[in-house]
């Protein structure tokens, strides 16, 4: 996730990002630990829903992929918009997520 992090400082708080970013920054996080929520949900309350989104669900492993591949489904019209597009960052966290977030996008890129 640090890494992530690293990216929306630049594209929100750094002087050379900062307003020029026009597309959408989409963070899925999943598990026992959610390093950096806080200052994930502030940047969401802070910025554009158009420009940032962030879904953190803190639960065990298990649940937290389950939950995690479930949002992904709701939002896959959205997500396969998103990563066709030049001008946005999505980021998936979650120990587990590999395997479930690959066959994700593999049947909404075969729909």
């Amino acid at each position: 996730v640090a890494p992530f992090r690293g990216q929306l400082r630049w594209l929100f708080h750094d002087s050379v990002g900062k307003g020029e970013f026009k597309g959408l920054a989409w963070l899925f996080v999943g598990g026992i630990l959610l390093p950096y929520d806080e200052e994930f949900r502030a940047l969401e309350r802070s910025v554009r829903p158009e420009h940032f989104r962030y879904l953190g669900i803190r639960a065990q492993s298990d649940e937290a992929m389950t939950a995690v591949q479930r949002q992904m489904k709701d939002h896959s019209d959205e997500l396969w918009k998103l990563l066709q597009s030049q001008n946005s960052h999505l980021y998936i966290s979650g120990k587990g997520l590999e395997e479930a977030t690959s066959e994700f996008f593999q049947e909404v890129a075969s729909a």
